[in-house]
């Protein structure tokens, strides 16, 4: 029961870390980013995670239009590492 607990609140940090990033290069895209959720998940099983988090995001997105979400994207990383990059 912990571990869910632990992964979901990862999940949302992580989503509030990438919502809160400016993109220095330019304003579309630092907008088009602080308006995307994403859930990001390390896995050994990438097809079968995603196939799992996707309609989550999904969900999540659309309940999330009236504070600024406008899309949202499921990321898979190897490793702790790949997804902090």
């Amino acid at each position: 029961m912990e571990r869910p607990i632990v992964s979901l609140c990862a999940v949302f940090i992580f989503c509030i870390f990438t919502a809160a990033q400016a993109d220095p290069t330019g304003k579309e895209n630092a907008d088009s980013r602080q308006k995307t959720l994403v859930i990001g998940r390390v896995s050994d099983k990438p097809t079968k995670h995603y196939k799992r988090l996707k309609p989550m995001v999904d969900y999540a997105t659309s309940y999330m239009k009236d504070l600024g979400i406008e899309k949202g994207s499921v990321l898979m990383a190897k490793d702790n590492q790949q997804l902090i990059q």
